[in-house]
């Protein structure tokens, strides 16, 4: 296995496939901010679908919170992973939401955060542009509102603190906090009923 420092730190659930080839290979690779955006469109699919992308892959896991015993076949799973089957995800999740709220705009932003390749992934940049978050597109925006949006993009990065910072060993804390965490993610509701 490769140090913290060089992989930095990933869950089952919103590990890129880079990475997870590095795991079980025992190869070291920089974290890259590439893999957060892989996390997030992780993060988008479960907040519309109330499941994990993972368990989209093994039928078996359909319907179950993404736990230890799926650890080694997880990782194998997204090791492998290619770009038809993670794009067959997301059209599926098109066609059964078809005509939903935002569904078109969110599959969209997923299509860009879940390549496979993380050099084809969307930047935080492009999220923040992505009309998913604006309600429109930015062909449809002034010069003004561009400007703006524009300073609050720079606002937000000159904020932002680094990856070490930010990211918590989840196995470092209670299992109390964890059972805490796990509880607050249960109940974050509010995208799933615009998507719905």
């Amino acid at each position: 296995m490769a140090n913290v420092e060089e992989m930095g730190l990933t869950t089952l659930e919103i590990c890129p496939p880079e990475m997870a080839r590095a795991i079980l290979s025992g190869t070291k690779i920089m974290s890259k901010f590439s893999a957060d955006m892989w996390a997030m469109g992780c993060v988008l699919y479960e907040m519309v679908t109330c499941q994990p992308f993972l368990t989209k892959f093994k039928k078996e896991w359909e319907g179950r919170r993404v736990d230890n015993s799926m650890l080694r076949e997880g990782m194998q799973i997204l090791s492998s992973l290619t770009q038809d089957q993670v794009n067959a995800i997301i059209d599926g999740l098109r066609e059964q939401k078809k005509g939903r709220m935002l569904i078109e705009l969110t599959s969209d932003l997923m299509y860009m955060l879940l390549q496979v390749d993380p050099e084809m992934r969307c930047t935080s940049e492009d999220v923040v542009l992505h009309a998913f978050l604006k309600g429109g597109t930015t062909t449809t925006m002034d010069e003004k509102s561009l400007a703006g949006l524009h300073k609050k993009v720079d606002r937000v990065i000159s904020l932002a603190t680094s990856i070490e910072d930010r990211t918590v060993n989840i196995h470092e804390l209670s299992e109390t906090s964890r059972d805490g965490i796990a509880a607050c993610l249960g109940k974050i509701s509010g995208l799933r009923t615009l998507v719905m």
